[in-house]
C-alpha cells in the first residue's frame, strides 16, 4: 500500500483533491480526519471528559488518527490510502515518512476572497454552511495566517505546498499529475 497525506488549512481543497485521486487511482481508501474527529469527540462527550474546543489539542486523538492511517496503509486491500486532515502541521512530517505529504493553503487571499471561495466550494454538509459571513470572516483571517505559516514551514521541511488561493481547479489538476508521477517513482 501507498499512503498519501493531505494536510493544511480548512477548506483549502483537501477533500476535493481526495475525491479526484479516488476517481483517477480507482483503488483508494480515504480517511476523513473530520469524520474521525467527530466520532472521537462524540465518544468522549459520552463521558463528559473534555470540552469541544479542546478536541484538536488532545494528543491521544492525534495518536489514534495516525495509528488508524498506519494500520490502513499496512492492511487495507486498497492500493492507496489517503488521509485528509487538518489535525497535523508540516512540522509533523516525520510522523508520515515514506508517504507522500501534501500541504494545502491559500496564503495570498484576503479575508473576503477566502469567504467567497468557501461559499463557492461549499457542499451541503460543510461546517461553513450554517455560519454567518461575519463568523467566517474571523475564521478566514486565522486560516489565512495559518496558510502563510504552512507555506513557510513546507519550504523549511521540503514538503509539497499547494497554493489554492486562485485557479483552484487548475492547481488541483496539475497536482494530480504530480502525484501520479510521485507514485510511479515509489
Amino acid at each position: 500500500m501507498k499512503g498519501i497525506v493531505l494536510i493544511g488549512a480548512s477548506r483549502a481543497g483537501k477533500s476535493t483533491f481526495s475525491q479526484m485521486l479516488m476517481k483517477e487511482l480507482k483503488s483508494c481508501q480515504i480517511i476523513s480526519g473530520d469524520l474521525v474527529r467527530l466520532a472521537y469527540r462524540d465518544e468522549i462527550y459520552k463521558y463528559k471528559t473534555v470540552k469541544a474546543g479542546l478536541m484538536k489539542e488532545i494528543l491521544e486523538y492525534r495518536k489514534f488518527l495516525k495509528s488508524y492511517f498506519d494500520y490502513s496503509v499496512k492492511y487495507s486491500e486498497s492500493l492507496y490510502v489517503i488521509l485528509d486532515t487538518v489535525d497535523f502541521k508540516p512540522e509533523d512530517y516525520k510522523l508520515f515518512e515514506n508517504n507522500i505529504i501534501i500541504v494545502f493553503g491559500y496564503p495570498d487571499l484576503t479575508k473576503k476572497e477566502c469567504l467567497s471561495n468557501w461559499r463557492t466550494y461549499q457542499r451541503l454538509k460543510d461546517w461553513t454552511r450554517n455560519k454567518s459571513d461575519e463568523t467566517l470572516l474571523e475564521k478566514a483571517e486565522r486560516e489565512i495566517a495559518k496558510s502563510q505559516q504552512f507555506e513557510k514551514d513546507s519550504k523549511k521541511y521540503k514538503l509539497k505546498f499547494v497554493n489554492t488561493s486562485f485557479n483552484r481547479e487548475k492547481v488541483l489538476t496539475e497536482l494530480l499529475g504530480w502525484v501520479k508521477n510521485e507514485l510511479n517513482k515509489k
